[in-house]
């Protein structure tokens, strides 16, 4: 039998990372400002607005809902983006929680914003969500290090209380 991946314990890990990450802009409110090169975005709460809008609307495809333009995703204050972003996680979840193989299986068709209509199994766009999350974290981490904001937790996978 070969190998396989609860995909809830990856949404524990983006979890985990999403409230760290939280808790250091409640304590480093000006690190919201870092100017970024990542994600066509001009700043870091950009990239924030960009991580938590992908997965608000990741959430409506699996829900097979209608999207909400990334333009009507409001991006401060920054309780308002917060709470977006924990909304959808709570929807990844209880999608997680109620999809079977069968659903898993089947193949969801939306349009992007950069790259036009793609079609995909909802296995696919789940764990898209879910890495795509991962991989901004990640670039962001290093950006706020080399503008002298240090993070005082670690980032990896292994530390995380995700798969104890």
């Amino acid at each position: 039998m070969p190998a396989s991946f609860d995909l809830a314990v990856l949404l524990d890990y983006v979890e985990e990372e999403t409230k760290n990450w939280v808790r250091f802009f409640v304590q480093h409110p000006a690190a919201l400002d870092v100017k970024l090169d990542i994600a066509h975005v001009e700043n870091t709460r950009g990239l924030l607005h960009h991580i938590f809008a992908v997965e608000h609307r990741y959430a409506q495809r699996l829900f097979e809902e209608p999207n909400t333009p990334f333009e009507d995703i409001p991006s401060a204050p920054n309780e308002t983006l917060f709470r977006i972003g924990e909304q959808a996680r709570i929807r990844l979840r209880q999608f997680i929680e109620s999809a079977d193989d069968s659903k898993l299986a089947r193949n969801v068709t939306f349009k992007t914003v950069s790259f036009g209509e793609l079609t995909v199994t909802f296995r696919k766009c789940l764990t898209h969500a879910l890495i795509h999350s991962i991989r901004h974290w990640a670039q962001l981490a290093t950006e706020l290090r080399r503008a002298g904001y240090k993070q005082h937790w670690q980032h990896d996978f292994v530390f995380t209380k995700a798969m104890e």
